[in-house]
Formats: C-alpha cells, structure tokens, sequence
C-alpha cells in the first residue's frame, strides 16, 4: 500500500505520464482499488492469476498496482509475441482472467482457445465480441482503500530461448525486496521523476522502472518505445 501512503502525502503529483495524459499519485491510487474489486467482484482472490497484454500505457500501472494489493499474480505477456506463443503463456501461468490492449486483441482472441480457465476478459481502448469493456469495469468500482489489502506478486517469463518460456514465480517477500532499497537514491519527500525507456512486460522495467520508483513518491514518465532522440527530449523537459 505504499502507493496509497503517497497518494495521502503528494496527492496531485504526477504518478504516471504517459504520451496522452497525466495521473496523479491519488487518481492511481483509486484506480488501483478500483481495480482490485473489479477483479474480486469476477471471482479472483488471492493467489489467482491475471495475465497483461498491455502496451507502455497508464491501464498496465492500474493492474500492476491493483493485482499487488489485492494478493493476485500478475503475469505480464510481451506484446510482440506471436498468438501461439501469447496462447502457451496463457495456459501455462494458469490466469484466470486477461487484461489486452484493443491493439493487440487479434492476439489476445487467438490465445483465449486453449486457455479455458481465462473466463475474464477485459479489452482496454475498444471493443471486441467475447472482451468486456476494462473502462467500464473499473469505473463501476469504490476507488476508496480496500480494507482488507493483500500482497501480491508477479510471474515473469524467459524469453524462451532454450525451449518454451519458463514462469519465474516471485514470493510476495521477494517482491517486496526488490523494490524495498532505495538503489536511486529517491528524495524521502518524493517528488522525484523516473524515466522509463523499457517495455513493462519486462522484468526489470516493471520492477525498477516503475514498482520501485512509486514506492518512493518518484512520478513515472512512461515511453512507448525506446527512440534515442526522443529520450533527450524527454530528459530536458
């Protein structure tokens, strides 16, 4: 709940700044809730699985955080693999629900065939037949607090380079020790601002360019794809 303790401290700094807008400490902090009890209110509690096929974009911090306090797994699943590939990461990591970009919903659709415990699905920035739409789900939720808050953890996949991926599963302990030492040395007032340059579905990037700096009061300014000149521009602004 270190994302809710800043959303009390620094409530309109900015937590996430992606290209299209900005979201505060205390709008992340309910969406996060929000989220949380949209996903219990489906029938996932804790220790269930919910797999990301998600782009850079605020919706990934909005499950990242919601899963974490909540005590569900969250795997996040590379947007550029193929159906096939998406197919077995959905299966094998046994989630029970599937948050996807409307983007990437061709493949997100393919992979839901062989994944039958994947009754959850919800489609962020579209529609598609079998997907509900994750906007509305959230925005139907209380984004006060959860009372009864849970630690979760993530299930990260190799690449896949010796054979099929392999999910790497994190105790919730060991999810909080990594992001638990301040390694940027983050001002203790928070404030601070963390650019991230990599994709969230990879485990350093999720960890130490998004987990950690948030809960350290540090805004995340998301890029979509790594361009050189573009990191310049960002780093002087």
């Amino acid at each position: 709940m270190a994302l809710s303790w800043w959303a009390g401290e620094i409530p309109e700094t900015p937590a996430i700044v992606p290209s299209s807008s900005t979201v505060s400490f205390a709008s992340l902090n309910g969406r996060a809730n929000q989220i949380a009890r949209a996903l219990r209110r489906r029938g996932l509690g804790a220790g269930d699985g919910v797999a990301v096929l998600l782009r850079n974009q605020v919706e990934f911090a909005e499950v990242a955080f919601g899963t974490t306090r909540a005590g569900i797994r969250m795997t996040p699943i590379n947007r550029y693999l193929t159906a096939e590939e998406v197919g077995y990461i959905l299966a094998d990591c046994d989630a029970k629900a599937i948050v996807a970009d409307v983007s990437l919903r061709e493949a997100a659709l393919a992979a839901l065939a062989g994944a039958p415990l994947c009754e959850t699905r919800l489609l962020v920035g579209g529609s598609a037949e079998g997907f509900d739409d994750y906007t509305e789900a959230r925005d139907a939720e209380e984004p006060s607090d959860i009372a009864d808050p849970s630690l979760g953890t993530s299930m990260v996949y190799t690449s896949g380079t010796t054979g099929r991926p392999k999910g790497v599963f994190r105790s919730p302990r060991g999810t909080v020790s990594m992001v638990g030492l301040n390694i940027y040395g983050y001002r203790e007032g928070g404030g601070d601002v963390h650019l991230c340059t990599g994709p969230l579905h990879h485990a350093a990037p999720l960890g130490f360019s998004l987990a950690a700096p948030i809960s350290y009061g540090a805004g995340v300014v998301l890029m979509e794809k790594f361009d050189p000149a573009e990191v310049l521009r960002l780093v002087e602004e």
